[in-house]
Parts: structure tokens; C-alpha cells; sequence
């Protein structure tokens, strides 16, 4: 029963979904939580979900730590999940992990060929739900394709977890801590970071400096924002600032809005990454906004989006729901006769 309840609510186009028990259950269709029905769910169906869901070990799990984190798949889906039951509070949350991974639709040359390179930090920054999990998916794909470079994925449960490669070594999210000198490491050219955050920052400027190609998922509310993030994490350290900006490739920023993604990104060329290590330590923001403007290699997220536009990907609607300038956009379609 349980099981064909997911599956109904996937042609809800629900994206998520809270289970709670003693609660009604909820479901996120276009951003927005609404009620699956008027039921609350019972102990009964509880114990269904966690049969369904979970092997006897994770139930050992829920049941010593109170908190659990797995993917359940069939025939037709695949959802992330979470299980928590903490004192008087026992809740599921799920998300729906698509299989069919699309071609991305970031076609600023520039980005490609820079993450070609052998080494260097790429660092893929958005909010939650931007689909930054996908697009990482994709890049280690596309590495895969045309590449024979080992890749080193530290994911939690994410789509990067349904990948299976010869090529693809899942680290998990604990032996981020470990030592860069650890035998596990070795061989391993290319390192996914699908975090959300920074974390041993030190260690991926050092395998950088190495010669290995580095990608790291942060949350951001803007491009501006993970630069602003980058120079946080440094702050008490200068030197490690300008190594860090020596290796820095590229800075995206990506948003979304029914599925389609758009894409702000700064491709760092050596003068710029000149000009980043010396930026103003009084007016941070300011620099590093003028910084991204007057970058040499810069798609803006309104240039993505009068791309979305033409290719009639997004509406116009779409476009001003995502652009953070809506009136350089607004002069820019005017130009063009939109």
C-alpha cells in the first residue's frame, strides 16, 4: 500500500514529501506544501513505510541514534529519505531523485573547456533544491565519457549516490576528515564534494596544488555570496587566501524554477585570480560584486536567461521570477523585441 502511495504521489508532481506520525501528510508540488488528503498517518501504516524503506540494520539505527539516511528505489523511482524518531517526534522525509539525468543546458563554452584542465577548484554554489546534486552527476558523467581520470565522490544520499562506475569511488561523507595523505586517497584524480558546504578547505587547495581537479557544492544566495564564503573560510589565514585563488578556476551560481536551471558563472583566468587574492579587506562585498562584473570570462544569470528565452526553454514570467536584476532584463528584452 505504502509503496503505491509513493508512486501516486509522484504523479502528483510532488517533488517531496513529510511523513508524520499522528500528523497529515504532506506533499511540496511547485514549491508549495499542501495536503495529501485528509488522513493523518497512523502507527500502522508508520511501521509500513519503515518496512518498505529500511533494512533491519537501519532500523537498529533509527532505533539507537534516531535518525537514519538511505535511498528506497523500484521499478519506476528512486526517493531520498530521511527517518527520524526522537522522543515524541517520528517523521520521514522524502525526495524524488529523477533517473533520467538531462543534458545541462549551461552552454558558456568557456565553463567547459576550463574544467578540461587537470587541476583546479570548481566551486557549484545555489539554495537548496537548485539541483546542484544533478549537475555534479552530470560534469562526473561527462568526465567518465571522455576521460579515464578516477573520480572521488564525498555525497550523502543525492543523485551522485546512483552512479556506478568503474571510475566512480563513493568515499562517503566521514572520510572527509581524514588525513590528505591517506591511502585511500591515491590514484584518485578528480574529487566531487557535494557538501553544500566548506569543509577542510586546506586539504582540496592541496590536492589542487597537486594536480587534481576539485568540485565543491556550497549554498548560496548568490554568486557574490560563495566568493563572500570562500574569503570567510580564509579570513584568519592570508596565505591560504592567495593559494586558494591561485587555484580557483571557475564560481557558478545556479537557480531554479519548475526544473529549469539557470546558470551565473565566472571563469577565472590568472589576472583575475590576481585581482581576487588582493581584494578590499574593507568593503568585501562591494569588491567582489565589482570583481564579478568585470571579469573577463562572465555569463550573467540575465544573459542565461534571454538564452532560456530564445530557445523558449523558460517564459517570460519564469525569467523575472529568477533574474536578481529585473530591470537590466527588462531593458535588455525591450531591445531585443520581447
Amino acid at each position: 500500500m505504502i509503496s503505491h502511495l509513493l508512486h501516486d504521489i509522484k504523479n502528483k508532481s510532488a517533488q517531496e514529501i513529510q511523513f508524520r506520525l499522528g500528523h497529515l501528510t504532506l506533499i511540496r508540488v511547485s514549491n508549495e506544501w499542501v495536503q495529501l488528503d485528509n488522513n493523518e498517518l497512523s502507527l500502522s501504516e508508520w511501521e509500513d513505510l519503515k518496512d518498505l524503506c529500511l533494512q533491519s540494520s537501519e532500523k537498529i539505527t533509527l532505533e539507537t541514534k534516531g535518525f537514519v539516511r538511505g535511498i528506497y528505489t523500484n521499478d519506476l523511482e528512486s526517493w531520498s529519505f530521511t527517518f527520524t524518531d526522537w522522543k515524541d517526534c517520528m517523521k520521514a522525509y522524502f525526495t524524488y531523485m529523477p533517473r533520467q539525468i538531462h543534458a545541462t543546458h549551461l552552454s558558456f563554452s568557456a565553463y567547459w573547456e576550463s574544467i578540461k584542465a587537470r587541476s583546479g577548484i570548481h566551486i557549484v554554489s545555489g539554495q537548496k533544491s537548485a539541483g546542484k546534486s544533478i549537475f555534479m552527476s552530470q560534469i562526473a558523467e561527462d568526465i567518465r565519457k571522455h576521460s579515464p581520470e578516477l573520480i572521488g565522490v564525498h555525497s550523502p544520499v543525492s543523485n551522485l549516490s546512483l552512479l556506478s562506475s568503474d571510475s566512480i569511488i563513493h568515499l562517503g561523507v566521514d572520510s572527509i576528515a581524514w588525513d590528505s595523505q591517506h591511502p585511500l586517497f591515491d590514484g584518485i584524480d578528480t574529487f566531487i564534494v557535494d557538501l553544500n558546504q566548506l569543509q577542510h578547505l586546506e586539504k582540496w587547495i592541496h590536492f589542487s596544488e597537486e594536480g587534481r581537479k576539485i568540485f565543491i557544492t556550497i549554498s548560496s544566495s548568490s554568486l557574490e555570496n560563495a566568493l563572500l564564503q570562500l574569503r570567510t573560510e580564509t579570513q584568519s589565514n592570508p596565505a591560504l587566501w592567495k593559494r586558494l585563488c591561485e587555484q580557483l578556476m571557475t564560481v557558478s551560481f545556479q537557480k531554479c524554477h519548475h526544473q529549469q536551471v539557470v546558470n551565473e558563472v565566472v571563469v577565472l583566468k590568472h589576472l583575475d585570480q590576481k585581482k581576487l587574492s588582493h581584494y578590499d579587506q574593507d568593503e568585501p562585498k562591494k569588491d567582489l560584486t565589482d570583481f564579478i562584473r568585470n571579469a573577463e570570462l562572465r555569463q550573467s544569470l540575465n544573459q542565461a536567461l534571454i538564452q532560456a528565452l530564445v530557445r523558449r526553454r523558460i517564459d517570460v514570467k519564469t525569467a523575472f521570477i529568477l533574474t536578481n536584476d529585473p530591470e537590466d532584463l527588462d531593458q535588455n528584452l525591450k531591445r531585443m523585441g520581447i
